[in-house]
This record gives structure tokens, sequence and C-alpha cells, in this order.
């Protein structure tokens, strides 16, 4: 088990991701999913399709452990990109 730390800030109504780990496989998985959602704004990051890590073949070398661990990591930065919405950030 691995610790994971996300961190989103928005500029000029896109999003950047910062992520941390403490294990080197997860934070490569995190760094290769945050890039996919750098600089889209929230309402783009909230209509990608679970299927585009499938779509990139990621998910079938991984674990299951890991592959839910990534799965989890793109629902926490849908819901990153849905709390900048409601907090009101986007223009």
């Amino acid at each position: 088990q691995s610790n994971m730390f996300l961190y989103s800030k928005i500029k000029d109504g896109k999003l950047k991701f910062y992520v941390s780990s403490d294990a080197l496989i997860s934070q490569g998985l995190a760094l290769i999913v945050t890039y996919l959602f750098n600089h889209e704004t929230p309402n783009k990051i909230l209509q990608y399709q679970p299927n585009i890590l499938t779509n990139l073949k990621i998910t079938t070398s991984l674990s299951m452990n890991r592959s839910n661990g990534v799965q989890s990591l793109m629902t926490t930065i849908k819901k990153h990109a849905l709390n900048h919405i409601t907090n009101g950030e986007i223009q």
C-alpha cells in the first residue's frame, strides 16, 4: 500500500495537477494519468470516459490493486474538477 497526494489548482479556466507518491511505480502511473488531464477545463475532465486507460492499454499490464488505484485516481481527479466548478472558480 502506498500513499499518494494530489493537489490541483486552476488558472485561466484550466486545471493543473500535482501528484506525489512514496512508491515509484505509483508515482509514475499517477504522472501518466495527470498528464492526460493537465491543462484541461473542469468540464472537459468530467466528460472523459473511464475507458480512456483501457484504450491506452495501461491497465492490461497492471495488477488488480494498481489498476484499482489508477481508477481511484481518475475518480479523484474528476472530484477535483467538480469542486472547482461548484466553488465558482470557473468564469
